[in-house]
C-alpha cells in the first residue's frame, strides 16, 4: 500500500492525528519556555543545595558535552537519597557534573575548594555544580565517613523543649 493511497482512503484521520500531535508538541514547548519554573502548589519542591569542601583532581576535558570535575571531597553529613532519606555521603573521590565548564574557569588540579553542590532527583541532571570558591591557603580537608543524622527535620529545626522551672523553694 502506498503513502498516496493511505492518504486518499484514511487522510482525513492522519491530518488529524498530525493536528493533535503538532497542538501538543507545542503545548509542551510553551510550558518549557514560560520561565514560570516549578510552583510550590504543584508540589515541586527546590533542589536542595549542598557547600561541600574538596581538592580538584582533575578539571573538564574541553568541549566534552557534559564536563565533569573529578573531586576528593569531604563527608556530607546531611546528604539525602531520592526518596529524602538522609543518608550521608563518604569522603570520596568521585566526578560531579558541571553547569558548564565556565564553573571551573581560574581553577587547576590541586586547588581547594568549596563546591556549589545542586541536587534535584526529579530534574534531568540531578546532581549538578553550579559553583566553585577558592578555600583559604592553608584549609586542611577532614576525610572521614560521613555520620548522617537520624533526627527528622522537625526536629532538627525545633528546639528541644525545656522541663518548666520548679516552684519548690528549697531550704
Amino acid at each position: 500500500m502506498s503513502l498516496d493511497s493511505l492518504v486518499s482512503r484514511g487522510g482525513r484521520s492522519l491530518r488529524t492525528l498530525a493536528s493533535w500531535a503538532f497542538l501538543v508538541s507545542a503545548c509542551c514547548f510553551l510550558a518549557a519556555c514560560s520561565g514560570d519554573g516549578p510552583s510550590e502548589e504543584a508540589g515541586q519542591e527546590a533542589a536542595t543545595v549542598y557547600q561541600i569542601r574538596a581538592e580538584i583532581q582533575a578539571l573538564p576535558i574541553p568541549d566534552r558535552a557534559s564536563p565533569e570535575l573529578m573531586v576528593r571531597h569531604e563527608a556530607v553529613d546531611d546528604w539525602t537519597d531520592p526518596t529524602g532519606t538522609v543518608v550521608g555521603m563518604d569522603a570520596m573521590t568521585m566526578p560531579f557534573p558541571l553547569e558548564s565548564e565556565a564553573v571551573a574557569d581560574g581553577f587547576a588540579a590541586g586547588d581547594l575548594v568549596e563546591m556549589t553542590v545542586e541536587v534535584d532527583w526529579d530534574g534531568p541532571r540531578p546532581v549538578l555544580v553550579t559553583g566553585l570558591e577558592a578555600l583559604p591557603e592553608g584549609t586542611e580537608l577532614r576525610m572521614r565517613a560521613a555520620q548522617p543524622s537520624t533526627a527528622t527535620e522537625s526536629q532538627k529545626s525545633d528546639p528541644p523543649e525545656m522541663p518548666a522551672p520548679s516552684q519548690e523553694g528549697g531550704s
